[in-house]
């Protein structure tokens, strides 16, 4: 019996200091040897679209659509967009907008790209808006 409960001890022993000694990576597996799920990601920062504008180094004008200028249609098409640690658009969602312009100004904020945004001296993904104008005979990005 007293080798019985020092065995189990010895067993219960080895099982904690194992887990005290795991790597991190180790920590991240479940009981069923899988990864657990990775931490969340933290959402991109909203910035004000003036903060933005300061920080864009390159900007492309939306050529205004044959289309669009044949039906004498013009606007301002709205575009929510993600911007990552580098500067580059990564994402890009139409919030309004004549539908016959709204190709041409995606396509164009796609080719922006900013000066990374420092956030606590960390560059950092953000999020804003981007207007872009078109009026017969041109298209400007505002």
């Amino acid at each position: 019996m007293k080798i019985l409960s020092s065995t189990v001890f010895a067993i219960g022993l080895l099982f904690c200091l194992s887990s005290i000694a795991q790597t991190p990576d180790q920590k991240a597996q479940t009981s069923s040897g899988q990864n657990a799920p990775a931490p969340a990601a933290v959402p991109p920062t909203s910035v004000d679209d003036k903060l933005a504008k300061e920080h864009l180094i390159k900007r492309v004008d939306a050529p205004y659509p044959p289309m669009a200028t044949a039906a004498h249609v013009s606007g301002v098409v709205v575009l929510r967009v993600e911007i990552d640690t580098t500067g580059a658009v990564t994402k890009l969602v139409v919030i309004s907008g004549p539908e016959m312009l709204r190709s041409a100004a995606v396509n164009a904020v796609k080719q922006y790209s900013y000066k990374p945004f420092l956030i606590e001296g960390v560059p950092s993904t953000v999020r804003t808006a981007v207007q872009v104008k078109f009026e017969p005979f041109h298209s400007k990005s505002s």
